[in-house]
């Protein structure tokens, strides 16, 4: 049973895995149409197998009328409950008078919700084609079969619909005999008459226990799934539309990831979604949640509208509704016009701002168009267009580049860690086809110590799997959940008595029934990764990091057969060993930044991966079920790491590389041109610090009134001259020799300093000059010691004469 209020669809009973469910769950679509749940009430104590409900006039109270409580156990009156979805308070009211609980009735809500009306059923064994009227406010029922002009209903397996205008379409109804699709019947609560309403278009295969549900378009009703009645009773999964403005089948192909053939679904609409919820075949029950888009809002024709099957999976989703994009035209036409818009706005600024206009003339100049002293300017025209060329080739790469790293392909890498101690997994034991009076597991360490204590019996009315081939069997569950002292360690170093390198569990009991063998599953689960202890409000130290939605897709996934974790089934009454060993996988996060390549964010998710080695076992005692010994295949942890095939910084080096072509094909046909030592801070900085700068330059370079190389000429005879004349063409001015000197002396100073401070590295001319200078300093010295050798032989010849002879010498 399901009904929607304040966008929120809310479930109440039925049945899972052959038991009765007694809990209210909701779900909701959040803005990115991930699917947030809830359950506001875990245990009403009423079983709704064949519940109907109604939502109110205030959006808020639901009326619920239980038609039937079990297949065994029929009430034999209907009950009514209301449930206040602001409060989540469940009450039972009372009718002014019984009416027979039928089951396979069809039920439908006035216009203006202050009738609840019953169509046919079958009860205690005999079809009724009654129609019971049940007030909303007061609860009075009327039986309106008993009023002229007695209106009867073909009885079972129909499905109504309330349009707006308050007629009541009854579609798909039969008993013995199969009521053909090409008509629907109407019924009108004014006039308590009901006519045969024709329908064209193709013919839906007659069917039982569907869903329908009125569109947000108020005229549209959406059918779907069922039994079809003609072809052994095979389930299907159509989707039949009746558009009810021309009473015609509308032939819509949905595409899409259909939801499976199934019958006895429930359905809601919200906004723009039909959502299909459960169903059951004869081999299979269904907890899924399959959504249908795109349905037309008030105003909007059927025939128009593309529907499609939504499953928030971008594979699927995009490949059948892929997202709307321009054409070709359009998107030439966007560009241009950003383009014309872009040049508009340069214009007006250009017009308005003096300071653009200078930085624009020197962009143009110094970027853009600058032929050397001596070219012609197509040699300037063709180095431009080469440029530009190379401009679009890296731009063009620059684009290849970010798309190819948004839409990059994933790769995972192996790493093995060893470490010395493993934690030890949660292990799950299920046990199907078994009395569950008579089963017994016991846990023990390898080293003696006893771990039943650490064994919880897991509720199977809360959740248990399902198994396709063992549908109804029993299910007996034990969660072992380890204390946070237990680790297996490594025994390497032949400590064997101090470590834990294994934990065994034997299972005893007998089979329900005694010639069909019952069946033994095993699960293991990382502590922080194991569904089971938030689900079932287990007790422990390790908190879970599995988000609700994730703990939601694995129980769907359970009770729908598809079982996630790899379970392990192990034949009855075998010693079983598991080898397990720990996975971390480290999968890249739907995260913009990951296509850079630097620093990839992760979800970081912690796995067990076993293998088996079994051995037959003790067939002697008949209660023996098996014994299952977990331990380490090794010491050691295996990290896959997801990394994208190409990013942008893979993208970047590559695009290096092309920039490197285009500059060496501009050099090798045009030369090589110095670049400007200048750089951004230099040509761009405004206001003061513009003006520091220059000061700066003038304060080292200008003191003196020389004028500066490279700009200003040699003399003044060059002023205005763009190139050298012959001489007898230029005016010779008098200036004396000495002043050219010193002008020219300073002129090649100034340029010294100008290329050692912006051109030239003068690391090699240093080298020179400490290379001439220690030659000169060792000249000297040598120059000095032969002076001291000279003096001391000049002083010592002089010591080996007279008085006369050093008078005569000195003569």
């Amino acid at each position: 049973m399901a009904w929607v209020a304040q966008d929120k669809i809310y479930l109440m009973g039925g049945r899972n895995g052959g038991q009765n469910v007694y809990s209210v769950n909701t779900l909701q679509f959040d803005s990115n149409e991930n699917i947030d749940y809830d359950t506001p009430i875990k245990n009403t104590t009423i079983a709704c197998i064949f519940c109907h409900s109604f939502v109110l006039s205030d959006h808020t109270n639901v009326l619920i009328l239980r038609l039937f409580q079990d297949l065994n156990t029929p009430l034999n009156h209907t009950m009514v409950y209301n449930y206040d979805t602001a409060t989540h308070v469940l009450s039972e009211r009372t009718l002014d008078a019984l009416i027979p609980a039928p089951v396979f009735t069809t039920s439908a809500i006035s216009a203006g919700k202050e009738s609840v009306y019953l169509f046919g059923g079958y009860y205690n064994g005999q079809s009724s084609g009654h129609i019971f009227r049940i007030d909303t406010s007061t609860l009075a029922v009327t039986n309106l079969s008993s009023i002229e002009p007695y209106p009867l209903v073909v009885p079972m397996f129909g499905c109504a619909v309330t349009l707006k205008s308050g007629i009541i379409v009854l579609g798909f109804l039969n008993d013995q005999e199969i009521v053909d699709t090409d008509q629907v019947r109407l019924y009108n609560p004014a006039t308590n008459t009901i006519s045969v309403q024709k329908v064209t278009g193709y013919r839906p295969n007659p069917r039982q226990h569907l869903t329908c549900n009125l569109g947000p378009d108020q005229t549209t009703i959406y059918y779907f799934g069922g039994y079809l009645v003609d072809e052994d009773d095979k389930e299907s999964n159509d989707f039949n539309v009746l558009d009810t403005n021309t009473w015609e089948w509308v032939g819509k192909q949905v595409p899409g990831l259909a939801a499976r053939p199934r019958s006895g679904p429930v359905a809601a609409v919200t906004n723009d979604k039909l959502v299909i919820i459960g169903g059951e075949t004869r081999m299979l029950e269904f907890n899924d949640i399959c959504v249908v888009k795109g349905l037309p809002k008030e105003g909007d024709s059927i025939r128009t509208s593309e529907l499609y099957w939504f499953t928030h999976n971008p594979y699927y989703d995009e490949v059948v509704h892929p997202p709307t994009k321009l054409s070709t035209g359009g998107i030439v036409g966007v560009v241009l016009g950003v383009v014309a818009v872009f040049f508009i706005i340069m214009f007006i600024v250009y017009k308005k701002s003096i300071r653009f206009r200078v930085f624009t003339s020197s962009l143009g100049y110094e970027f853009i168009w600058n032929p050397r002293t001596g070219e012609p300017n197509w040699v300037e025209l063709s180095r431009l267009i080469v440029r530009l060329l190379g401009f679009a080739l890296s731009m063009g790469f620059l684009i290849y580049i970010i798309v190819r790293s948004i839409n990059s392909a994933t790769v995972k890498q192996e790493a093995k860690e060893d470490i010395t101690t493993l934690s030890i997994p949660d292990v799950r034991i299920c046990l199907i086809g078994y009395d569950v009076g008579t089963i017994r597991v016991h846990c023990e360490f390898v080293n003696g110590t006893w771990c039943d204590d650490s064994l919880t019996i897991l509720d199977t009315s809360i959740h248990a799997p399902k198994y396709i081939h063992r549908k109804e069997a029993s299910v007996y569950c034990k969660l072992f959940v380890p204390d946070e002292r237990f680790k297996f360690t490594s025994d390497k170093h032949n400590y064997i008595e101090l470590s834990t390198t294994g934990i065994t569990f034997n299972l005893y009991g007998n089979r329900t029934t005694p010639n069909i063998q019952g069946l033994i599953q095993i699960d293991l689960y990382e502590n922080r990764n194991d569904p089971n202890i938030p689900l079932f409000n287990i007790n422990t130290t390790a908190k879970t990091k599995l988000s609700d939605l994730e703990i939601r897709k694995w129980d769907s996934s359970e009770l729908n057969s598809q079982l996630l974790y790899n379970p392990i089934v192990i034949p009855e009454g075998d010693y079983m060993d598991i080898l397990y060993i720990e996975k971390e996988y480290e999968l890249l996060k739907s995260d913009g930044w990951n296509t850079v390549g630097a620093y990839s964010k992760y979800n970081k998710i912690s796995t067990m991966g076993a293998k088996l080695v079994s051995s037959p076992g003790d067939m002697t005692d008949p209660e023996f079920l098996g014994s299952i010994t977990i331990q380490p295949e090794s010491f050691s942890k295996y990290v896959y790491t997801e990394e994208k095939v190409f990013t942008l910084l893979y993208g970047i080096a590559q695009m290096g590389g092309i920039l490197g072509i285009c500059v060496a094909i501009e050099t090798i046909f045009f030369g090589f041109r110095p670049q400007s030592p200048l750089g951004m801070v230099h040509r761009f900085s405004n206001g003061k610090f513009q003006n520091k700068l220059k000061d700066k330059l003038k304060g080292y370079f200008g003191e003196n009134e020389v004028e500066v190389p490279m700009i200003a000429p040699v003399s003044r005879r060059f002023k205005t001259m763009k190139h050298l004349k012959r001489k007898s063409e230029m005016h010779e001015e008098e200036e004396t020799e000495k002043e050219k000197l010193r002008k020219m002396e300073e002129r090649i100073q100034l340029m010294e300093f100008l290329l050692k401070s912006y051109y030239l590295d003068d690391e090699v001319f240093k080298y020179v000059q400490e290379a001439k200078e220690n030659k000169d300093a060792q000249e000297a010295k040598e120059a000095q010691d032969k002076k001291k050798a000279q003096s001391s032989s000049i002083m010592n010849m002089l010591s080996g004469m007279d008085t006369n002879e050093k008078l005569d010498h000195h003569r």
